[in-house]
């Protein structure tokens, strides 16, 4: 198998390849789960009846090391999107797409014609036929709403009538 990630021309055969070239050292630099993963590994600290966590006595005394804490945070969800994608590549089939950090990797045969004609590499059928679905499904819905609307008014005229 052959990998390409989207929007690239070039193919990997290996996987190291395609996760090194996905991975992105600061990808999880603005994640909400570090102040949570702080809190969780130290514990927290109660002052005349106030509670202070990790997060909000290093955010306030020694920003050097909360920003080294973030970067053992980042690493450590990296070697996590590491061993993910490692896994979901080597299980994957011919024409499936892993995501590695938000980056779509297409999975694709060895023997595949690199013709563009050949198959739909930027996956724009895919996106026409996703829109086209979602449109019936809201025709559909408009279409449900009508009828149930129209349900209503004739109770409603019904109930009219009864009450003349």
């Amino acid at each position: 198998m052959k990998y390409r990630v989207y929007g690239e021309e070039e193919d990997y055969y290996s996987i190291d390849d395609v996760i090194e070239d996905c991975i992105s050292d600061d990808y999880h630099d603005d994640d909400d789960y570090f102040e949570e993963w702080l809190n969780d590994i130290y514990e927290s600290v109660r002052i005349g009846g106030e509670t202070f966590t990790a997060y909000q006595i290093l955010d306030g005394c020694d920003r050097e090391l909360l920003y080294d804490l973030r970067r053992d945070y980042c690493s450590e969800q990296n070697d996590n999107d590491r061993e993910n994608a490692k896994w979901d590549l080597e299980h994957a089939d011919v024409g499936d797409d892993v995501y590695i950090q938000n980056i779509r990797v297409m999975v694709l045969d060895d023997d595949e014609d690199e013709d563009e004609s050949a198959g739909d590499y930027d996956g724009d059928e895919d996106r026409i036929t996703a829109c086209r679905r979602k449109i019936e499904d809201q025709q559909l819905r408009v279409q449900q709403i009508k009828a149930n609307e129209e349900a209503e008014e004739n109770e409603l005229m019904n109930l009219f009538q009864v009450i003349q």
